[in-house]
């Protein structure tokens, strides 16, 4: 939700990751991540797709937490 409210995201996006407390394994939070990956990179204009956005988010999201994390300390 930290990232989420830093990069203006006012919709449902940052708070699905609780759905994952109800029994949902990690598959909301990809979600989520995946959902906060495009919005970065829309809004800043950063280079890749859809496809690689997803592919990271689920097979590799705590990598995607961290890059999340470190790019709103330096957007400060």
């Amino acid at each position: 939700m930290f990232v989420a409210e830093k990069i203006g995201s006012d919709d449902c996006a940052k708070w699905i990751g609780f759905l994952d407390f109800l029994g949902g394994g990690l598959i909301f939070s990809a979600f989520g991540a995946w959902t906060l990956r495009k919005k970065i990179r829309e809004r800043d204009g950063i280079d890749g797709d859809e496809f690689e956005d997803c592919c990271l988010s689920f097979c590799c999201f705590e990598c995607v937490q961290c890059q999340h994390a470190n790019y709103v300390q330096v957007d400060n």
